[in-house]
């Protein structure tokens, strides 16, 4: 179709296509045959000059044959609208795309939220008459940045961040294994190695130590930002009579930055975007375009259009009067639009095509009470997208795969972000700029007030393009979800996974990321090794002894071993020095080989206080167990006044269910508490044996003899108080073991 008669000429005075080449009318199926057409004649080039001989490689064969196929792929993939070769890309844009469509929530209009009338008004409404709240954009940005529910937020956060989760996983995870495939066969480590040897970084690894160092200096002013942030949600938390933990979520951050805005700096959102109605803004726009890149716009009528709200402009050079392209805007979202993305589409090669694109947004719709009114921000995306579009058209190049915004990927933005600083100066604003109901300039007060805001919010690195975390979302999550299913993993190992992802960071950036998930590195508890016979027996000896009463518990005398060494190996110890002192003889610990020796020990304890604590001489085996029974167990139950039916407890080693140990537990009618095996957790004489060690320890005993003098002495120092707590502790222990289950308490 030719929407315009115009000859195209670009300065050089090769001669250029004026066909606007774009077609609206191809069925499902024609696209498809297109696309396989094109697919398998690209893929044909492709062959043919990778098979080609190193000695027989020259322009023609090569460079030329390559550049005149991506002509026609950039010209047929015109005809619909960039319909992409790759599959799966196209599945999951479109599940994305579809995804926005579903409501995200219902609302009441009765409740109030603090969101705007006009925003309310533009809903949709079920049968009932509540309000329809999708996953759009312009539904959910308006939504987290002025609803004060909580739950709100963080049910349309969820859903938005959710959006065809199940449906697109799976073709996500053959990207990163295809990604991953590509780069290794190319020579790479990782695929952002692969896709940065063209660009200024050359490496992940620049990229990271680039990222990492403006963290580190941005990081006081986001602390700065971040506490102002946390002030505000406790006044509110107040106001609104919520709880406050100290905490930031997701679906806080936009809700609070606005609220930095209005509160710090005056500036009333709502009030502003009534000085952005879309007409004013869009004139605005395109005057202030025209003028910097000395072009003339003209709209065309009665051109062929994908719907009623697409217009098209012929853009000339206001110079010359030569055509250089044309560019569609759309920017209301309907059922079939998407994001805010700029379309563009160039061929050139024998006969230069002339430069199309297309800007398709997601900006506000007009109400039956108001035009479409822009907030700030939404200027500036727009003016921002729309220096995409200038870019695509003003590049004059004699290669499609150069032209426009096929520049390399860390150029593509410069322009567009050099431009959109222009909806920051007083000047455009005020061009672009008038009260939709009044027609009155935006005030000057407002637009100080504005300008100044731009410093607000500035070292948040989640949501500023400016500031980047040093691990992206998915990063952080892969860690968390490594950590989660091997909470083993070492932070190398960490960093590997990390590097292969192209996220190349320091150890520190990582415990600093787990720390943020609430995960911290500490040493692992040791436990005993639990099958599933002892969780068993565990489980059914916590849910008989339950219920047992105080004096049942108090009637239990508590029995173990333990070993205890001469030299420091009983705790750690700390001392105050200065830097460079820690080998002076005060600062250090004296230790020897196999740290001196050791003794080790066998007691009991009750409710009543500690019993006997006897050395044991020798290696322990069955006949001195029964010994060290026979000469302290009774004799400790009755200076503690357990009478004649106290229960004994002892563990299930095998020199305490040997023969002649049953037999002497059974002569002296001594009633044993059935012990579930692994289960040292469950004894409360295992605290006292910390107890007692840290006591030993602090007085620096010099010999096995002095050691020995020591613990007997401080056992029984141990408070009657301290036994009574750790014997009432007993059902507690009992009721972990029912919540862990298949796990050891932490006891």
């Amino acid at each position: 179709m030719r929407p315009t008669e115009c000859e195209v000429v670009f300065g050089s005075g090769d001669r250029v296509c004026d066909d606007n080449r774009l077609r609206w009318d191809l069925t499902p199926d024609r696209i498809q045959q297109l696309t396989e057409e094109l697919t398998a004649k690209t893929k044909k080039v492709y062959d043919m000059v990778g098979a080609l001989d190193v000695s027989s490689v020259s322009y023609e064969n090569t460079l030329k044959a390559l550049a005149d196929v991506e002509v026609e792929y950039t010209g047929i993939s015109s005809y619909f609208f960039k319909y992409t070769l790759l599959k799966k890309t196209v599945v999951y844009t479109i599940c994305l795309h579809n995804a926005t469509k579903k409501i995200g929530l219902f609302l009441s209009r009765s409740r109030k939220r603090g969101l705007p009338e006009d925003f309310l008004n533009s809903l949709e409404k079920d049968e009932s008459g509540k309000l329809k709240l999708t996953l759009k954009y312009p539904h959910y940005f308006p939504t987290m940045k002025k609803c004060f529910v909580p739950e709100t937020r963080k049910k349309l956060e969820e859903a938005f961040n959710s959006r065809c989760k199940q449906e697109n996983s799976a073709i996500l995870k053959e990207l990163v294994e295809l990604r991953s495939q590509k780069s290794s066969l190319l020579g790479f480590s990782t695929h952002a190695d692969f896709v940065l040897e063209m660009n200024m970084a050359k490496t992940s690894k620049t990229v990271a130590t680039f990222l990492e160092d403006l963290a580190h200096k941005l990081k006081p002013l986001g602390e700065q930002e971040r506490a102002v942030i946390l002030k505000l949600k406790e006044q509110e938390s107040q106001k609104r009579n919520l709880p406050f933990t100290g905490e930031l979520h997701a679906w806080d951050t936009r809700y609070y930055m606005t609220q930095v805005e209005e509160t710090q700096y005056a500036v009333d959102q709502n009030q502003l975007k009534e000085y952005f109605p879309m007409e004013v803004v869009t004139k605005g726009l395109l005057d202030i375009y025209q003028e910097l890149l000395n072009l003339s716009f003209q709209k065309v009528e009665g051109t062929p259009v994908w719907h009623d709200d697409v217009t098209l402009y012929c853009v000339k050079d206001r110079t010359s009067g030569q055509v250089i392209g044309q560019f569609y805007l759309d920017l209301f979202p309907r059922n079939a639009s998407g994001s805010l993305h700029p379309h563009t589409s160039l061929c050139d090669g024998k006969i230069a095509q002339m430069a199309v694109a297309a800007m398709v947004a997601n900006f506000s719709k007009p109400t039956a009470d108001a035009p479409s009114l822009l907030q700030h921000d939404e200027v500036e995306t727009y003016f921002h997208e729309f220096g995409h579009v200038m870019h695509q058209l003003c590049a004059q190049t004699n290669f499609a795969m150069f032209s426009g915004t096929h520049v390399e990927r860390d150029f593509v933005e410069a322009p567009s972000q050099m431009l959109e600083n222009w909806v920051w100066e007083k000047e455009p604003l005020q061009r672009m700029s008038k009260h939709y109901k009044t027609g009155n300039p935006i005030p000057e007060e407002l637009l100080d007030k504005l300008m100044k805001s731009r410093l607000a919010n500035t070292g948040d690195h989640r949501t500023h393009t400016g500031h980047p975390a040093k691990l992206s979302y998915r990063g952080r999550r892969a860690l968390v979800r490594d950590v989660k299913k091997n909470p083993k993993i070492t932070v190398a190992e960490l960093q590997r996974r990390s590097r292969e992802m192209g996220e190349s960071c320091r150890k520190s950036t990582i415990t600093a990321a787990l720390h943020q998930s609430g995960l911290y590195g500490r040493v692992a508890r040791q436990k005993p090794l639990l099958s599933a016979r002892h969780m068993k027996t565990r489980m059914e000896f916590a849910k008989k002894h339950l219920k047992d009463s105080k004096m049942v518990r108090n009637k239990i005398l508590w029995s173990d071993e333990t070993k205890t060494e001469l030299f420091g190996l009983n705790s750690k110890r700390y001392v105050w020095r200065k830097p460079g002192t820690a080998h002076h003889l005060s600062n250090t610990v004296p230790t020897v080989k196999h740290g001196g020796g050791s003794i080790m020990l066998w007691g009991c304890f009750s409710a009543a206080g500690t019993g006997r604590l006897v050395a044991i001489e020798g290696k322990m085996n069955a006949a001195k167990y029964r010994d060290i029974l026979d000469e302290n167990l009774l004799q400790s139950a009755q200076d503690l006044r357990l009478g004649q039916r106290f229960t004994f407890q002892q563990d299930n080693d095998p020199k305490h269910t040997a023969k002649i140990t049953k037999e002497w537990l059974h002569n002296n009618s001594v009633t044993v508490l059935e012990w579930p095996s692994q289960s040292p957790d469950l004894n409360p004489i295992e605290h006292l044996w910390r107890d007692l060690k840290m006591a030993v320890h602090q007085r620096l005993p010099s010999n096995l003899t002095e050691l020995e003098r020591i613990c007997k002495e401080e056992w029984q120092r141990i408070p009657k108080s301290r036994c009574e707590k750790l014997v009432a502790s007993f059902p507690k222990r009992l009721m972990a073991v029912l919540d862990q289950k298949d796990a050891s308490t932490k006891y």
